[in-house]
C-alpha cells in the first residue's frame, strides 16, 4: 500500500475478544467502502441510504476495567468520504486541523494484551 502513499503505522488498538459492546460492519455497494459502528441509530440510517449491514464485526472494550476510547474522524472532501479511527488524541487533533470532522468516541479498546 505504500505505493499509494500509505505507510504502515502499527497497531492502534486492541479488542477484548468477547463481551462488551457489539460493533457492526456495513458495506456500500457503489463505493466498496466499509464502515464500522456501535450505534443502532447509525446502522438504521445507513441501511436506509443503501448500505448493506454485513453484521457483527467485533466486541469493543466498553466493559473492560480500563476502557480506552477509540476516536472517529470523517473526511468529507474525499470522493465518498472516509473515516479514520485512533486512540491517539494528538493524531485525532491533527486530522481535525487538516479539515476532518471529529465524530467523537466510536467505541472502546482495551490495554495491550501481554
Amino acid at each position: 500500500m505504500q505505493k499509494f502513499g500509505w505507510t504502515y503505522g502499527g497497531v492502534d488498538f486492541y479488542l477484548p475478544g468477547d463481551g462488551g459492546q457489539k460493533v457492526y460492519r456495513l458495506w456500500h455497494p457503489k463505493t466498496y467502502y466499509h464502515h464500522y459502528t456501535a450505534s443502532q441509530k447509525e446502522i438504521d440510517n445507513l441501511v436506509a441510504e443503501g448500505w448493506v449491514l454485513e453484521g457483527f464485526a467485533f466486541y469493543s472494550g466498553k466493559d473492560a476495567e480500563n476502557p480506552i476510547p477509540v476516536y472517529r474522524v470523517f473526511n468529507l472532501p474525499a470522493a465518498y468520504g472516509t473515516h479514520s479511527y485512533t486512540t491517539d488524541i494528538a493524531q485525532r487533533d491533527a486530522y481535525v486541523n487538516m479539515g476532518w470532522r471529529n465524530e467523537g468516541i466510536a467505541w472502546y479498546s482495551v490495554e495491550e494484551m501481554k
